[in-house]
């Protein structure tokens, strides 16, 4: 079979240290990683660690075509996320590919009785077809085709946790996940594979976007499922909040005298991170500075020359939603 060369951290030993399947060691190397090579090509597999109190020997196993597959099984599949390379050793630090192998002979009985055109029949055939690059490895030794180790937890995790938004406004969510395979996701709202138009929708990318009309403040709840594995989810909350104007503290009226050329007309907005608002007086556009007075964009009322001979009302709508709107009476005494 092939030879057999031990590494001490990527130095190499000359085959005269190794005699009768065993490796003497000196004190210098205890606690060093251990590296085992498959012939003169990068079949390379990290074993173990020399524990510090170790003293004598090494011994090498008998290694075969196996022990060469299985690293590449490993190697694979270490790359999807299933293993690692140190499931090559057990708990206490030893050396212990036993177990794997084992598994991976039965794996691959089947294997050659089902699908040789793949694996071959035998395997030295199947080393043939990894040396001669006839085989695709990601395909032949993925997870899903040899379930050599225990399944991982599957985990799925979506964040922020929870948003709260206005009518249209947007929140950008991001999913990890770990022990998938096949990491593609459907997004939903509540239950609703993209969302709708009542609790809004949501793009395959994670971008939710809040619905066009919020009266009143409510809650949805966006979840992300597997593909692979549709028990597995993670929900975040999204509160959604309806625009609130309020002018003149919620008061109906104001009254000014005519002293009071020009008035900041206080007022609030929440739900919504646009506060814009469109200004009216008598329901023209900024007023008229000639008969009922002039408001500025900011809420700032001037009067007109004369005490108008009409009631005179304020009314603030919001940009973010035309729908929501405040109001309040402005009464003008000498």
């Amino acid at each position: 079979g092939d030879m057999v060369f031990l590494f001490l951290n990527g130095d190499s030993v000359g085959s005269t240290q190794i005699q009768g399947g065993k490796y003497k060691f000196y004190g210098g190397y205890k606690g060093r990683r251990l590296s085992l090579k498959f012939g003169l090509t990068n079949n390379e597999v990290f074993v173990g660690t020399v524990a510090s109190d170790a003293t004598g020997t090494i011994v090498l196993p008998e290694f075969d075509e196996y022990h060469v597959i299985a690293k590449k099984v490993i190697e694979v599949q270490a790359a999807e996320g299933r293993t690692k390379l140190d499931n090559f050793i057990v708990s206490n630090g030893r050396l212990d590919l036993t177990a794997t192998v084992n598994t991976l002979r039965g794996l691959l009985a089947s294997k050659f009785l089902a699908e040789p055109e793949i694996y071959g029949s035998s395997a030295p055939q199947l080393m043939a077809k990894i040396n001669n690059l006839s085989i695709d490895a990601n395909s032949a030794f993925s997870y899903r085709q040899l379930k050599i180790f225990a399944d991982i937890p599957k985990t799925i995790a979506i964040s922020p946790g929870s948003y709260s938004l206005g009518v249209r406004e947007q929140g950008q969510f991001t999913v990890s996940m770990s022990g998938f395979t096949d990491k593609s996701l459907v997004y939903k709202v509540n239950d609703m594979i993209g969302g709708s138009s009542a609790v809004g929708t949501i793009t395959q990318s994670g971008l939710y976007t809040a619905p066009g009309t919020i009266d009143l403040q409510t809650a949805v709840t966006v979840s992300a499922q597997s593909v692979e594995d549709t028990t597995q989810q993670a929900s975040a909350l999204v509160v959604l909040t309806p625009v609130v104007i309020t002018l003149n503290g919620g008061k109906d009226s104001i009254s000014l005298s005519t002293l009071d050329k020009d008035y900041n007309m206080p007022y609030t907005v929440t739900g919504h991170g646009d506060k814009r608002l469109r200004w009216y007086v008598n329901d023209i556009e900024f007023g008229n500075i000639l008969t009922v007075g002039y408001i500025s964009s900011a809420g700032r009322y001037s009067q007109p020359a004369k005490i108008p001979s009409v009631k005179i009302t304020v009314k603030a709508i919001s940009v973010a939603d035309d729908t929501k709107s405040d109001a309040c009476e402005i009464i003008i005494t000498q």
